[in-house]
Formats: C-alpha cells, sequence, structure tokens
C-alpha cells in the first residue's frame, strides 16, 4: 500500500471519529513547490516525505484553535512544509538534534517525528525518529514513513486509536505497542 492510501485511510477514520483536524487540512502541493521549499535546506527531503505534502500541505491553524483539535495522530500535529522548514532551522543546532533530521509532525512542546535525510541524493524512504526534547538519546520508532503510517491506520482501524470523554484523540499503550512492534521488527523502543 502507498503513502498516499495510508493517509487517505487515516483521514476516512477520521471523518468517522468528526475529528475537527479533517476541516483545518491543507491541500497537497505540486512537486514544484516541494521543490522550492527543498531548495532551503542543506538536504533532499525524501520521496515518502514528498509524498506526504504532495497529499496535504499540513494543518490551517489559528491562534484561537486548540491544539488536540489539529492532532493527526495522539499528541502530534501536522505542520505546513513552510512551517516544518522554519522548525528544522530553529532546532537544527540543539544538542540533541542531528543537522540532517527534517520534522514533520509536531506536538507543540518540543518534540516531533523527525525523518534522516541525506544531502547527496534522494532516498525513497528513512527510518522515523521519535524527538523527545531534553532526552539525551532519541530514538527511532518506525522503520520508515510507510511504517508508521501503517501504524496509525491499523491503529484507527482497531479502536486503539479512538476519542477519549474529552473528545481528544488518545491512544491504548499497551495495544500500540504490540502493533508497534509486529510492523517494525528490531526496532529496539517496542521490544520492553
Amino acid at each position: 500500500m502507498s503513502i498516499r492510501q495510508h493517509l487517505d485511510e487515516i483521514l476516512v477514520h477520521l471523518i468517522r471519529l468528526e475529528h475537527p483536524v479533517v476541516h483545518r487540512l491543507r491541500p497537497g502541493i505540486p512537486p514544484d513547490q516541494i521543490a522550492d521549499m527543498e531548495s532551503q535546506l542543506p538536504f533532499l527531503l525524501s520521496t515518502e516525505l514528498s509524498a506526504l505534502y504532495a497529499w496535504r500541505n499540513g494543518t490551517t491553524s489559528l491562534s484561537s484553535d486548540i491544539l488536540t483539535d489539529l492532532y493527526l495522530i495522539p499528541g502530534f500535529y501536522f505542520p505546513t512544509l513552510e512551517e516544518a522548514v522554519r522548525m528544522f532551522y530553529e532546532r537544527r543546532f540543539s544538542p540533541q538534534w542531528r543537522e540532517n533530521w527534517f520534522p514533520f509532525l509536531a506536538d507543540g512542546a518540543g518534540d516531533f517525528y523527525a525523518a534522516p535525510c541525506c544531502r547527496e541524493s534522494r532516498t525513497l524512504q528513512t527510518e522515523i525518529i521519535g524527538f523527545i526534547h531534553g532526552e539525551p538519546v532519541q530514538e527511532t520508532e518506525f522503520l520508515s514513513l510507510e511504517n508508521m503510517l501503517k501504524t496509525a491506520s491499523l491503529s484507527y482501524g482497531a479502536g486503539i486509536y479512538f476519542m477519549d470523554e474529552d473528545d481528544t484523540l488518545d491512544v491504548d499503550d499497551t495495544a500500540y505497542q504490540a502493533l508497534a512492534r509486529n510492523l517494525n521488527p528490531g526496532v529496539s523502543i517496542w521490544q520492553s
């Protein structure tokens, strides 16, 4: 299944859950606009990241928005490509950040999902890092963006991701860990 198909499945689940983010997702952007934004970076985005922004260019947000209403997955919203480029430059020299990591999901408080990118050539896919601000070690959480999105889509479908009593996206951590372990074999964070 393609990145776009996984994203479309996630969108169907968000619609089913009547999550407000559905109305805030921006239209995707064409390859030439992605290339223009990419030219501001010291590396090339992976093919998977380009597919993500071709699907939707993040989320429209207003100062009056409640952050939880913007979540694409529990705890994280999807910034526009322009915002993500700014986030990269804001964190570029942070002690735990690596110079080739591109942030594509954010929690609004300094944590991100980031994809390592390459200077010399465009990679098809890369592992996904769960960046936790202030932690000395930043670990791989998914083997690829495709694996991350597949994990999310299946989590929505199985009720592992759900709307809690406050109408906020939440996660059944135990079930999620079991699913993530199964879909991302060898990734140490899911083994404990």
